[in-house]
């Protein structure tokens, strides 16, 4: 008898993010898109440069209560 494994299939982490947030319900996807939004905000005050993504997205999390 095989044994019968799920198989989890790679999702892009915007993607995984949606997914996630929808998961949780309206409150979580409400701060999801704070965040983001605060998180652009702060990309869009460095001019869009490359690299700081990451950095953004933790700061704006910090700042989105």
């Amino acid at each position: 008898m095989k044994s019968s494994k799920v198989l989890a299939k790679k999702i892009p982490v915007r993607d995984h993010s949606r997914v996630h947030a929808l998961s949780y319900g309206s409150d979580h996807e409400d701060r999801w898109a704070r965040v983001a939004t605060a998180a652009y905000y702060k990309s869009e005050s460095r001019g869009f440069k490359s690299g700081h993504d990451l950095e953004d997205w933790l700061a704006a999390e910090k700042d989105v209560t």
